[in-house]
């Protein structure tokens, strides 16, 4: 019978849906169950140096002693367990000795660090350890490089194993038979040679038949799977499938029901909090062998179409793109948005059309369908200039603006009629009948993570013509929910941190205008009360 294992990687790879935090009594329940099914390799989770504070909780270890312990596991079966250690971001001398020769570290590394990943690998051995190594972002390499990759660990390092990484979901089964040829070559021939697979494409399950089918027979070989494909983003390959598939085609004898089991009780109910499977930005990242992070990033502003967040992953630079740098991805999405020009045409129209005059801002919070009738009170006094924020249709105001390249092109033509337009340079360059046209990069708000809010952006404009007073409607804050905004069809869902990160952006700002400006609410605001003097 053919050596074909499978590691299952829930309890690791599966962590990144929930930080990791599945619950001691889950993480029992799932490592007991796994054992159950005789999954081969079970990765329990991550050796980390700075784990400081034991949290039972939590699938992250100090030391293999303290996870042997905390998951009460016990040798007496046929099941090895192993914990990934992530290569360069791992201070390797706090590492201990090893106290069993079965205690297996999967060490992640990139190409550009392999000989850092030999050191580190021969100290991880040297501490009793079994070793497999796993080339982060295999597609990355070409030809020659991977032989010669091969070649160094071969006579360096001699691991227990080797992996083929997918780790943007990017390959597909010629891909896999392809690299499994090379691998199968030129590494020696007692290494197991690995396979792990992401399910971008939805290609996870024929990439992990391919890999086994085209493997040579002589070869070890074990594939990745996590219990119903949990996983960051697109996900895995799922566990139940594949063992399904070796039971019937290998002669495998892994048993079904505890995965059911375990998927019922556990897995199925993470999955309905925090889901995972195939979706557009992890299908950017594989078309475009991309970190996904640059991609939720761009995403989560919401201001641009994905055939722009298309065309702006094409700039990143090919030395960026695997690891994923924040503040990089910040700076070349400002770049794509800017189109610099000269606006002092359209600030001198805009300063005869409000001088004097209170400004009325309106924007999409749910608060002005509560408060409408005050709204229509408020556009009916005197001596007022109205601005409705990236909508049309909600009052009848003086002019409508938008810095949201996105919301723009979602309003229709018909609504666009007759309006007086304000719109920043990402949008349109030159100005139209009806419209003036403010520059993107004078108006964004410097220093700030998040700088191109559309409230801050008009605030930004407008406070240079010193206007003698500012009501805001509208601006009710962001929550998690969906149904930030009086239409339903405007709705997202964003995520906890950004939200927080944009709030308190907006909240500090129209606390620094309030400075030169008057400003008050006339709906109720998240940003109300901390913007009080």
């Amino acid at each position: 019978m053919r050596d074909i294992k499978i590691l299952d990687c829930t309890l690791r790879d599966g962590g990144y849906v929930n930080e990791n935090n599945f619950g001691y009594e889950n993480i029992i329940k799932i490592k007991k169950a796994l054992e159950k099914v005789g999954i081969d390799i079970i990765e329990c989770g991550y050796i980390m140096d700075d784990k400081t504070i034991y949290d039972k909780d939590v699938t992250e270890y100090k030391t293999f002693e303290d996870f042997k312990e905390e998951q009460q596991v016990v040798y007496d079966g046929s099941n090895i367990y192993s914990l990934m250690l992530l290569g360069e971001k791992y201070k390797i001398e706090n590492l201990p000795e090893s106290d069993d020769e079965r205690n297996l570290i999967r060490m992640t590394f990139h190409k550009h660090s392999l000989d850092k990943a030999v050191e580190y690998a021969k100290i991880i051995q040297a501490k009793g350890y079994n070793l497999f190594v796993q080339p982060t972002v295999t597609m990355s390499y070409n030809e020659q490089e991977i032989i010669d990759m091969l070649k160094v660990l071969n006579k360096e390092v001699n691991p227990y194993g080797v992996a083929i990484v997918d780790t943007f979901g990017q390959m597909n089964p010629e891909d896999v038979m392809f690299l499994t040829s090379l691998f199968d070559k030129h590494l020696n021939k007692d290494i197991l040679l690995g396979f792990h697979p992401h399910n971008n494409l939805q290609n996870a399950y024929a990439n992990a038949i391919t890999f086994i089918t085209n493997a040579k027979e002589e070869r070890s070989i074990v594939v990745d799977s996590s219990i119903l494909g949990m996983g960051r983003g697109a996900g895995n390959l799922p566990t139940e499938l594949i063992v399904e598939y070796l039971n019937k085609n290998y002669d495998k004898n892994y048993d079904i029901l505890p995965l059911l089991d375990v998927t019922d009780e556990i897995i199925g109910k993470i999955k309905e909090e925090n889901d995972w499977g195939y979706s557009l930005p992890y299908y950017l990242s594989a078309i475009n062998a991309c970190h996904p992070s640059y991609i939720i990033h761009f995403l989560e502003r919401k201001t641009i179409s994905a055939a722009d967040i298309n065309n702006l992953i094409q700039r990143i630079r090919l030395d960026k793109k695997t690891e994923y740098d924040k503040s990089y991805a910040e700076e070349i999405y400002r770049v794509y948005n800017s189109v610099p020009i000269d606006d002092t045409e359209a600030k001198k129209k805009l300063n005869n059309l409000i001088d004097g005059k209170e400004l009325v801002l309106i924007g999409p919070g749910k608060s002005i369908v509560d408060y409408k009738d005050q709204i229509e009170d408020k556009l009916n006094s005197s001596n007022i200039f109205s601005i409705s924020i990236n909508s049309f249709d909600m009052f009848d105001t003086d002019a409508v603006f938008f810095s949201n390249k996105k919301r723009y092109e979602a309003a229709t033509k018909k609504d666009k009629k007759n309006k007086l337009l304000f719109l920043t340079s990402n949008i349109k360059s030159k100005p139209e009948e009806d419209s003036l046209i403010f520059d993107y990069e004078g108006a964004l708000t410097k220093g700030k993570s998040i700088s191109d809010s559309s409230l801050l952006m008009l605030l930004n404009i407008i406070k240079e013509q010193s206007p003698k007073e500012i009501t805001l409607i509208g601006f009710d804050g962001f929550s998690t929910e969906k149904d930030n905004f009086y239409n339903k069809r405007s709705g997202y869902t964003l995520n906890e941190e950004y939200i927080k990160s944009l709030n308190d952006t907006i909240k500090n700002a129209i606390n620094a205008y309030k400075e030169e400006v008057k400003i008050k609410f006339l709906t109720p605001s998240k940003y109300m009360e901390e913007s009080r003097r």
